[in-house]
């Protein structure tokens, strides 16, 4: 009885800041585990197409391809264009590469690679109208931007509460639309709805009585506890603050960071400067040097570190920047300080 309310307590917690209701929360370990859920739960056949793009985070794509091997599921990906002109863009790649098998939309909501921030709701209302099931990552989006689940329309959404939230290492969650539950078979179950029921002597604990997604998918809160209630506190943060103030933060020093890169003689900014496509992730290329090369330098040099990643079509690949609201003007020049001299060598 006790994990049942604590885990109607915590669902209810969490949904109220994400913008959903708590029968369409389900607890995880991490925002690739809750892909994995989805991935793993959706009945799929041989031919059946998954619809990605070429800048996914390997924990996001994994899923598919283990698919694709097991049952033969097609795994098409989108190019992209790095840096994005507009929303139409993604929405008319999305559209054009869509055929009568196609099943699945899986994004991001801001995209790991070049910060990119997709137009989730008019993707997913493109998708919802076919049928089709969006499966969006959102790992680098919750605690970053202000805004509500129930808003974008899609059917499932990863999180964890890890990185831009500043929570708990090893938490996450999966966001499940109340009308896409049923098509959803529950992978990791830890709890028995046996049709006719059956005999056992004991129940998995916290299984009766919670909330919908959690009773299908499996309640992991038994074992998250401690970690989920250390996640309450990073919630609390952000509400004492206040989710849009946090954002106008970070989208102010990204303007500034964005400003001043510019004037690198050798740095091609990779994120989109379009109003309404970008935040907190600024990602950068040199013609001459490679990113893990500029990585080094600004971490050895000047204590600034920033992300190497590799490239679609580079051998060089690039550089990204991640900036949150306890990050500061003055660390911003010495990002600029650090690049300037790691570009002239």
């Amino acid at each position: 009885a006790y994990w049942s309310t604590e885990t109607t307590r915590l669902a209810t917690r969490f949904a109220a800041f994400l913008g959903c209701d708590a029968d369409e929360v389900c607890f995880t370990h991490g925002a690739g585990e809750a892909l994995s859920y989805v991935a793993g739960g959706l009945d799929l056949n041989a031919g059946d197409e998954i619809l990605t793009t070429s800048l996914e985070h390997p924990a996001a794509l994994a899923p598919w391809l283990v698919l694709a091997r097991r049952r033969g599921v097609v795994v098409k990906q989108i190019d992209l264009p790095a840096p994005l002109g507009g929303p139409e863009q993604v929405l008319g790649l999305f559209a054009g590469a869509t055929t009568e098998r196609t099943k699945v939309f899986a994004f991001s909501h801001v995209q790991y690679a070049d910060g990119a921030l997709l137009p989730v709701a008019d993707v997913c209302q493109f998708a919802r109208q076919r049928n089709i099931a969006t499966v969006v990552d959102g790992a680098q989006a919750v605690g970053m931007l202000d805004f509500q689940l129930r808003d974008l329309g899609c059917d499932y959404y990863a999180g964890c509460f890890h990185k831009w939230l500043g929570g708990t290492h090893g938490t996450g969650f999966l966001y499940v639309r109340r009308e896409a539950l049923d098509r959803l078979w529950p992978i990791a179950p830890r709890g028995l709805d046996a049709s006719p029921p059956i005999f056992v002597p004991t129940q998995s604990a916290g299984h009766e009585d919670v909330p919908a997604a959690l009773h299908k998918l499996g309640n992991v809160v038994p074992k998250l506890w401690p970690a989920l209630r250390g996640v309450e506190s990073a919630l609390e943060f952000q509400q004492q603050i206040g989710r849009s103030k946090i954002e106008a933060r970070i989208r102010e020093l990204a303007i500034y960071a964005r400003l001043r890169l510019q004037q690198l003689g050798d740095a091609e900014i990779l994120t989109p400067a379009r109003p309404g496509l970008w935040a907190g992730i600024l990602t950068l290329r040199s013609a001459k040097h490679p990113g893990s090369v500029l990585a080094t330098a600004l971490a050895r040099g000047h204590r600034v570190f920033a992300k190497a990643l590799e490239w679609p079509e580079s051998e060089l690949g690039a550089l990204r920047v991640s900036l949150h609201i306890f990050n500061t003007h003055d660390e911003v020049e010495r990002l600029l300080q650090g690049l300037d001299r790691a570009l002239k060598l």
